[in-house]
């Protein structure tokens, strides 16, 4: 099996935003970072957006789990063995 390396070994991978009003978050990141953001449809993904830069992926907003939990950012690293 052939070995894979990850462009974001050992870097930020993902961002990830949880929020109680996404819809506001979406339209202020939009405009701070010149985001496109685009909506999934489908309601079992309850309104989760990915955030585009020149078509590139490059965060995602959602809805919290439950009415106390914060709003949070999450930041994922890349690696090849945990």
């Amino acid at each position: 099996m052939a070995h894979v390396v990850s462009a974001t070994l050992n870097k930020p991978a993902w961002i990830d935003l949880t929020t109680t009003d996404p819809a506001a978050a979406r339209d202020f990141y939009a405009k701070a970072f010149g985001w496109n953001i685009e909506v999934n449809p489908d309601p079992q993904y309850g309104g989760y957006g990915i955030a585009k830069i020149d078509g590139q992926d490059a965060a995602g907003i959602g809805g919290t789990q439950a009415p106390d939990q914060p709003a949070a950012w999450s930041v994922y690293i890349g690696s090849d063995d945990l």
